[in-house]
């Protein structure tokens, strides 16, 4: 019907309320209405409006996609490039598709092929044969005189090809072979190189290296880290020599071609260089968890041996609830989560903890030691406001520290260190002292200090 333009008679059928479908008829409903919209919107530019795909083959379902060409004439469109207006004309036309969809209630999805007249035209002319077969095979539901007469020409063996496409499609068979063994190639190598050297970076940062470069320090990196520390097995480093050397050659161009027996054998190496690979992740985790549990645990107790005194973890922790926790100097948070670190570290050493568990104390420890850290810091504070003394001078005020069995003296922007004489000296070594303070109830100055004091100084008074 649709060879004699009589697309009244196709429109009233795709909109008519079928009895019986197989999809056929719901097909064409969809194409119909969307024919309908693109044809409103653009009026004299729709050459023509054509039907392909399973519908014409005659193995349509109901689910079945609807594949549809529409030509537009861009033969008098001189205000934008042939690309720019390519792309307006699918936007459009692509919005339609749901529209029709839901217009025309089927499942059928519209698959919308888009061309300019003048690109379509010189596809024919280079006897593409996606072109020549939509020609030969589609239907169209519209047509402005352009579609049908090319059908016509085809069958009756007008549209040939030119020696130039006859030459171009010929040289294409000529290419295949050395075409396929560089696309082989590419694909295997580049495919096991990046496969097998980022999860061994990956490796190396999960270890706390930062990441190589693949080619020139991954190897070096690798073996220093795992190799030569026993973690891993030599034929896995020859392994990973060997696809970074075959990379370097492929890329070299020094390889041309690949035996399938040989792409058997890197598969199967590659196979086994990523299993061992995840078991090496198993052991660093545990190494690093090691690390982990271990690192908060020593950090806990000797900040909490720097307030309590060296004592056991027993009695370390028992004083620590008893006048620290239950006197509201720390909080009862801070005592669960000391026993939380306790309770990780003796699982892991009995290979019961998981990597959750540790991580979930990692996070908690940060706040007991925080807390550790800053109670500490106050602690000192106190001792050395204890041992502070201010002196006035004729001209002017200065400062007396002692701090840890030492006398520092304070003016006019110099330290001087009182011993039975007044030395030079800087504030490196009384922030060493500062470290090194314990707290103290008494603090105890030799009377002398006061007398070298005067009889460098003159005269001063004490403030208080």
């Amino acid at each position: 019907m649709c060879f004699d333009s009589k697309f009244e008679l196709s429109a009233a059928i795709s909109m008519s309320y079928p009895l019986y479908d197989k999809g056929l008829l719901g097909a064409m409903r969809v194409a119909e209405i969307h024919k309908s919209l693109v044809v409103q919107k653009f009026e004299k530019y729709v050459v023509s409006y054509v039907l392909g795909g399973s519908i014409i083959r005659g193995d349509t379902v109901k689910e079945s996609d609807v594949d549809v060409f529409v030509i537009i004439n861009d033969t008098d469109v001189k205000r934008m490039p042939r690309v720019e207006l390519l792309g307006r004309l699918r936007s459009i036309i692509y919005q339609y598709v749901g529209e029709a969809g839901a217009l025309a209630g089927v499942k059928n999805k519209l698959e919308p092929q888009i061309y300019l007249l003048t690109d379509f035209w010189d596809a024919v002319k280079d006897a593409h044969p996606v072109m020549f077969t939509f020609i030969r095979d589609g239907v169209p539901i519209y047509d402005r005189g352009t579609f049908m007469p090319w059908k016509s020409l085809l069958r009756m063996g007008k549209l040939k090809p030119s020696p130039e496409a006859i030459d171009m499609y010929m040289s294409m068979g000529d290419e295949v072979i050395p075409r396929s063994k560089k696309t082989l190639l590419t694909d295997v190598f580049t495919n096991i190189f990046w496969g097998v050297t980022t999860p061994a970076q990956a490796m190396l940062m999960l270890h706390g290296c930062p990441p190589p470069n693949a080619k020139k320090e991954l190897l070096r990196d690798f073996k220093k880290e795992f190799y030569d520390t026993k973690m891993i097995e030599k034929k896995y480093i020859d392994f990973l020599d060997r696809v970074i050397s075959t990379w370097r050659d492929y890329e070299h161009e020094k390889i041309k071609e690949i035996k399938g027996a040989d792409i058997d054998k890197m598969l199967k190496d590659t196979e086994d260089f990523l299993k061992r690979l995840k078991e090496l992740r198993i052991q660093i985790e545990k190494k690093t968890q090691e690390k982990t549990i271990s690192r908060i645990y020593e950090d806990a107790f000797k900040l909490l041996k720097s307030i309590l005194g060296n004592k056991s973890q027993a009695k370390l922790v028992e004083e620590f609830d008893k006048d620290y926790v239950k006197k509201g100097k720390f909080s009862p948070q801070d005592s669960r989560i000391l026993k939380a670190i306790i309770s990780a570290r003796n699982e892991f050493k009995k290979g019961k903890s998981d990597s959750q568990k540790i991580d979930r104390a990692r996070k908690e420890a940060e706040v007991l030691i925080n807390d550790l850290v800053e109670f500490s810091q106050r602690k000192d504070l106190i001792s050395l406001d204890r041992g502070k003394m201010f002196l006035k001078f004729k001209d002017g005020n200065a400062e007396l520290l002692n701090c840890d069995g030492n006398t520092f003296f304070f003016k006019d922007n110099k330290v001087f260190k009182i011993t039975d004489k007044i030395e030079n000296t800087d504030m490196d070594e009384v922030s060493k002292c500062m470290t090194k303070q314990k707290e103290t109830k008494d603090i105890h100055i030799n009377p002398r200090v006061f007398m070298v004091i005067e009889k460098k100084f003159g005269d001063f008074e004490v403030l208080i």
